[in-house]
């Protein structure tokens, strides 16, 4: 008999398996993490880098404009360097997705667009933010990365005028050095105005000195809030509630209305012109002479005062400044006003500064100072609601 045939058949395929589908699928989030990670790193290096270099070789020193051309390029040729490196560390990493089946992130295509944003489009598009969107605490994001870069070893100019103003005790050298230091109006003139404030605050109970370093801090308005309420925040909570001595205003809210009350009656009373002018000429020399008393009385009592000066400084400057709101700084003037650990002098301050930076809401919150026991908030908060109200009609 003979023996049967055996039909040979064909091979079927060996359909596809949750287990050999697993690796295409499970490279996809680790080639995915990849390609962020390829396009935000080289920007962050080079960012890293860069504050670096501008600290320890104080670039900052160039004309602004031209420091921070110079920094755009860098950080445009640092990044797309970075990119092109990464790529070729990570050259093996992505055959090895490609041989488990996965496509994306690993082809030619995705190669160049990664390089792309990676080494120019995000440098730049991060550069131009850091550049033009402000932040909370005042300036813009590059502001505040010249502030951090400076570097903090570098005899520069401003910082020899600083310590200068520092270690002196002549008035006269003082108030040149405060003066010179707020013409350079740069973020390192403001970060040696405000060293001053810091290192040499006992020398804020020399009045002059007060309103020197103060109206020079508050030429650069908004880009001075975040160091001055870090200042603010940096006296020692142990010396909060002493005094930090008269205000700078005492002669505003005791006498300038009866001085041009007796002016007017004074003119009223005599007709004659050459008398008026000679009587308005004695009340003026009268008036000039309580300024001077005043102003002697606010020196002793600042020299005597035992608690920080930063405290009143801080406000005065704020008030000093040309804002009309700000609702970090608001809060802020409303946190200081509530506190009943600061001197009266000082909260009464930050009353005039709700004032100044709020709107019509803010009145509740001033009116309920009225039922305060001392007459010092009493009044301060009568003349902040009067400005309020003259804010309005404006």
């Amino acid at each position: 008999m003979a023996p049967e045939s055996v039909e040979s058949k064909p091979t079927q395929p060996k359909p596809l398996t949750q287990k050999d589908a697993g690796p295409a699928k499970g490279g996809f989030l680790p080639s995915l993490g990849l390609l962020i990670l390829e396009i935000i790193l080289p920007a962050v290096l080079s960012g890293g880098a860069l504050w670096f270099l501008f600290r320890n070789f104080n670039l900052w020193q160039l004309n602004r404009t031209l420091a921070l051309v110079l920094f755009a390029l860098a950080l445009v040729v640092m990044s797309s360097v970075l990119g092109i490196f990464l790529d070729t560390v990570t050259s093996k990493k992505r055959k090895g997705y490609r041989k488990r089946g996965v496509k994306f992130g690993t082809g030619e295509f995705t190669r160049l667009v990664k390089l792309a944003l990676g080494g120019v489009l995000l440098p730049l598009a991060l550069f131009t933010a850091a550049v033009l969107v402000k932040i909370p605490v005042g300036g813009t994001a590059m502001d505040l990365f010249i502030l951090t870069s400076q570097p903090p070893g570098q005899n520069t100019p401003a910082e020899r005028i600083a310590s200068l103003v520092i270690q002196t005790n002549n008035p006269s050298i003082n108030a040149i050095g405060i003066q010179t230091l707020a013409g350079l109006h740069s973020p390192e003139g403001l970060g040696q105005l405000v060293r001053v404030l810091n290192e040499g605050s006992e020398s804020l109970r020399n009045a002059g000195l007060f309103q020197s370093l103060s109206k020079a801090i508050a030429t650069y308005g908004i880009q001075a809030k975040a160091p001055l309420i870090d200042a603010f925040n940096k006296v020692n909570p142990s010396s909060r509630s002493k005094s930090t001595g008269l205000s700078d205003d005492l002669f505003t809210r005791y006498f300038a209305g009866s001085f041009e009350s007796l002016r007017n009656e004074m003119k009223n009373q005599n007709p004659d012109p050459a008398d008026q002018e000679a009587e308005l000429a004695r009340v003026d020399a009268a008036e000039a002479q309580l300024k001077r008393t005043l102003s002697d009385i606010r020196a002793q009592t600042l020299k005597a005062a035992s608690g920080d000066p930063r405290l009143d400084f801080v406000l005065r400057t704020f008030l000093g400044m040309n804002l009309s709101e700000d609702a970090t700084l608001l809060q802020f003037a409303k946190a200081v006003a509530a506190d009943a650990s600061y001197p009266v002098s000082v909260r009464g301050s930050a009353l005039l500064l709700i004032s100044k930076l709020g709107g019509k809401d803010e009145y509740a919150v001033l009116f309920s100072y009225l039922q305060a026991d001392n007459e010092i908030l009493l009044a301060r908060s009568l003349e902040a609601i009067v400005a309020l109200q003259a804010k309005k009609q404006r």
